[in-house]
């Protein structure tokens, strides 16, 4: 049985680059059907206001811009979107963040294959929701943004204020929320770490991150621990407790070491 035929374009300002992707494509994702190809944000923008597909191969850095301009044209369309670089850690954090699919330069035949095969099978709707969050967490402040989780139960959207604290379960953490029930997601404490780096998150223990906004206080006896709002009582390593206090020393807080 031959497989339907995805129609897709390429987005990147090198062609040798556009080139070895599509020769990847026509040897490991047979399926793929490259019909457009721009090499820049106005030639992308331009690409998405004449013509249909179904899959965007997207570089990030382009000539003339960031790619991420280029989805702010098809906020009401249904192209599922693979991000590609070469560099870019920010680029790369919110990407993740906001539970998208990406590819690092050289693009290696397995990777791609699982990538295409992974955004293919999302549903359109939940593409275009992650895509729309996407775009909004670009205009919005700190506080304000959305992640994206990914657990057993599908990938769910969460303020990212509303998260008390997480822990550390093995090869998973767990996530307790102001206004809903824990999640489990599939990811270490150390990737979980550098997701929330940046924002009101501290590292206070090999098992767990607290959000600082949801403390009550630290309290230096017996090792040193914090009680936070969801009531738990966390402990805090000695490596941890000199950077935890003086990042409280940063916030308004009023409460201090006891």
């Amino acid at each position: 049985m031959v497989n339907q035929l995805i129609s897709a374009a390429i987005i990147d300002d090198e062609m040798q680059a556009r080139s070895a992707l599509k020769e990847s494509l026509s040897i490991h994702c047979p399926e793929i059907k490259v019909l457009y190809e721009a090499s820049s944000v106005s030639e992308g923008k331009k690409l998405f206001e004449q013509e249909t597909f179904q899959l965007l191969f997207l570089d990030i850095q382009l000539t003339d811009g960031l790619g991420f301009e280029i989805l702010e044209s098809f906020k009401h369309k249904k192209q599922k979107v693979i991000f590609t670089t070469a560099y870019s850690q920010y680029a790369l954090k919110a990407i993740k963040f906001s539970a998208l699919d990406y590819l690092l330069k050289p693009i290696s035949g397995r990777e791609l294959k699982e990538a295409v095969a992974k955004v293919l099978e999302l549903e359109s709707d939940l593409n275009h929701l992650l895509i729309s969050n996407f775009l909004k967490n670009q205009e919005t402040s700190t506080l304000n943004k959305r992640i994206a989780l990914h657990s057993s139960e599908g990938i769910t959207l969460c303020d990212i204020n509303s998260i008390i604290r997480c822990q550390s379960e093995g090869n998973y953490v767990r996530f307790y929320f102001t206004d809903r029930k824990p999640l489990m997601i599939a990811k270490t404490l150390k990737d979980t770490e550098e997701m929330l780096m940046g924002f009101s998150f501290e590292r206070i223990h090999h098992s767990h991150i607290v959000n600082i906004n949801h403390m009550l206080s630290y309290v230096s006896k017996d090792g040193g621990y914090v009680l936070m709002k969801d009531d738990s009582m966390l402990p805090v390593s000695n490596r941890k407790r000199s950077h935890l206090l003086e990042r409280l020393s940063k916030f308004d807080l009023k409460f201090s070491a006891t």
